[in-house]
């Protein structure tokens, strides 16, 4: 069940550019997070709280990585160490991964990277072989490779070329050789692109949308599907590649 409480922040990290990362004391939520599932923030001054999707978990502590580009998340990105943060979560449906261990492929692009850590280091300590595609337009958005958990299979690039190879993580996707086990998280023009190189394989994806109340009450967040109409804060965020009705999403 989820837990709505009040968690002290006892860590903050920046690693690059306008991210940043407070680490949680939250006993109740740690305990139970999968990877690709998120928790909602009550930020002082506004009515909605803002979702962050787990970035890694580590005892009864937990991460939440963002970048601070609204309202919420510049309010966030200056609370301090001792701070109480206002945590419901946690929510959603997280990623599935394969019954027996195997080797999985993970793609992130840009700030797709986040919830991505999580997984890797959740796979990892079960004994799957992870390889990672990591990419963003530069190399100053680029996820650090050094906190790239130890043991992931990476390879790196960047639009402009200033590091890695150049072009978009959807041009390595012949990496992926015999995979058949792929999860993702990026924009929705890196989802698109997927869908043309990938058919045919299980392809696990993590949708970033809008979203009101992350409980499933409101409706704001649902999308159209194969199956039909889906919450994405309930029945998601992750969702299957070729599920989603992708020329009817607006993201």
């Amino acid at each position: 069940m989820p837990s709505l409480n009040s968690f002290p922040i006892r860590y903050k990290e920046r690693p690059y550019g306008d991210s940043c990362i407070l680490w949680v004391e939250a006993p109740e939520i740690a305990r139970d997070a999968r990877p690709g599932q998120f928790v909602t923030v009550g930020c002082d001054g506004l009515m909605l709280r803002r979702p962050l999707s787990v970035h890694r978990v580590k005892g009864e502590e937990l991460a939440l990585m963002f970048s601070a580009t609204g309202t919420g998340t510049r309010w966030l990105s200056e609370r301090k160490e001792g701070e109480r943060l206002d945590l419901l979560g946690p929510l959603g449906r997280g990623f599935e991964l394969p019954p027996s261990p195997t080797r999985i492929l993970l793609i992130g692009g840009g700030k797709g990277i986040f919830p991505l850590i999580f997984l890797s280091e959740w796979a990892l300590d079960r004994g799957f072989r992870v390889s990672l595609i990591l990419g963003a337009k530069t190399r100053e958005k680029l996820y650090p490779a050094h906190l790239v958990p130890c043991g992931v299979n990476l390879s790196l690039i960047t639009e402009d070329g200033s590091y890695g190879d150049r072009g978009k993580v959807t041009d390595l996707l012949p990496l992926s050789g015999e995979v058949n086990y792929i999860y993702a998280c990026g924009p929705s023009s890196m989802y698109r692109e997927a869908t043309l190189k990938l058919s045919g394989k299980e392809v696990q994806v993590l949708l970033e949308v809008r979203m009101g109340c992350g409980v499933g009450a409101c409706h704001c967040c649902t999308i159209n599907t194969k199956r039909g109409p889906k919450k994405v804060c309930q029945d998601g965020p992750t969702f299957l590649l070729d599920d989603i009705l992708w020329d009817e999403l607006s993201l």
